[in-house]
């Protein structure tokens, strides 16, 4: 006889892989008539969409877009250190704090000389480049 019974209550309830083969061998070929696609549409429009009027998370945001550009390392002329104490993590985000335009920037990257009192590079740089 059974006297407890002990569920995890971490794993979430799936159907077994059996099970979802058979659902899936039901549904195909099936199709939505046009007015149960328009209701189906019109149930998730608007305010009623769940993330209606949401925005990702900042951390989330920054992430993405220094996964998805090139950092940039920039060193001060006369102390060669980074600017900002880390590199900028794109072309646009350097040309919109500092004095470069984006399209002048990837011209003077890894150039070893200074534009406008930077010197600007795609990699780290352990030491100050000779003149």
């Amino acid at each position: 006889m059974l006297t407890s019974s002990y569920r995890d209550p971490r794993e979430t309830f799936s159907f077994s892989p059996i099970r979802k083969l058979k659902i899936g061998a039901a549904s195909l070929g099936r199709t939505a008539s046009v007015e149960t696609r328009a209701k189906l549409s019109s149930s998730r429009t608007g305010s009623k969409h769940p993330y209606y009027g949401k925005s990702l998370p900042m951390h989330i945001l920054d992430t993405a877009a220094s996964l998805s550009g090139t950092p940039i390392y920039v060193y001060d002329e006369e102390r060669f250190s980074l600017v900002n104490g880390v590199p900028f993590r794109s072309i646009r985000d350097t040309a919109k704090y500092l004095p470069i335009s984006p399209v002048t920037l990837p011209k003077k990257l890894n150039t070893n000389k200074p534009f406008k009192g930077y010197y600007y590079y795609s990699l780290a740089q352990p030491f100050k480049p000779k003149k």
